[in-house]
């Protein structure tokens, strides 16, 4: 059991002025404003372990964003943010089987968020701006796990289900996301990795690596009217390892999936995900 106390000031000093060509000066807004906040977080868990290899334990904690400003372009009403305030509970098995070669955990989970900070963007201003959402959750699965095949040679997996969907959020008159998914969230991610090290002359080792990266579907905005489908991502990386040297060659986004990190529709703006990139690593240990 834990119990910490936070505190955070903010403050904010703001000015927009206009100045049209040939025109005067003028003022469109000045604001100077401050605000305190403060919060009680306490963590509860407890563990049960069967044995050495195997533990079941779970977890209730309290989390908290202090509230804050945003610059005088916002829109009316959202000069500044409030705090956001959330309860986790977590419930999991840990355990590794085989004289741990074999190690598997497993975990649900379940946040509650109240007054949620969202990033939102103005399409008039092409600038971006915070408010808070009602209520909202997350609920969810993890499951990760790695098994050693051969010594030096090992694979391993993460897998992560989750559900990210508005309780409460209705953002002007007569529009309401509830049961909307939050943006941004994709609905799975996954991870399958290959790791293989061999000894070659003297200190000198072989090292490679490579791995699948898997994203579900999500949502650019709240309406969930923009939709990016699932991707896979191939990285793969190969080098050797010294005692104090390591030098690698290395890929990331090998077959040139292509994807798309943002899209705003009626701004018509839209982030494409990075193309296949190689380079060289080199890291040195004193």
């Amino acid at each position: 059991m834990g119990l910490r106390y936070e505190y955070e000031y903010a403050s904010a000093d703001t000015y927009k002025y206009q100045t049209p060509a040939g025109g005067a000066e003028k003022k469109l807004a000045d604001r100077d404003a401050s605000n305190s906040f403060s919060k009680f977080l306490p963590k509860f868990a407890l563990a049960w372990h069967f044995t050495d290899d195997q533990t079941l334990y779970g977890t209730v904690a309290r989390a908290h964003r202090a509230g804050g400003f945003n610059d005088a372009s916002a829109p009316e009403g959202h000069q500044s943010y409030g705090e956001e305030d959330s309860w986790l509970y977590e419930i999991g098995f840990k355990s590794a089987w085989f004289d741990k070669r074999l190690n598997f955990n497993v975990s649900g989970f379940y946040t509650a968020i109240d007054d949620e900070q969202l990033p939102l963007f103005m399409t008039d201003s092409m600038q971006s701006y915070t408010a808070n959402a009602g209520r909202s959750h997350r609920m969810g699965v993890e499951v990760d796990s790695q098994f050693v095949v051969l010594e030096g040679f090992n694979l391993s997996g993460t897998f992560t289900w989750m559900e990210a969907e508005f309780d409460n959020y209705s953002p002007s008159e007569g529009v309401d996301y509830k049961g909307n998914r939050v943006f941004g969230v994709p609905d799975y991610t996954y991870t399958l990795a290959t790791d293989y090290r061999r000894n070659l002359i003297d200190e000198w080792g072989f090292f490679g690596r490579a791995e699948l990266v898997g994203i579900g579907s999500r949502y650019f905005d709240d309406a969930n009217k923009v939709k990016e489908d699932p991707y896979e991502l191939v990285n793969l990386k190969v080098g050797v390892e010294g005692e104090h040297l390591d030098v690698y060659l290395w890929s990331k986004n090998l077959f040139d999936r292509e994807y798309v990190m943002m899209e705003n529709v009626s701004a018509g703006l839209a982030e494409d995900g990075e193309p296949r990139t190689f380079g060289i690593s080199v890291d040195y240990r004193f």
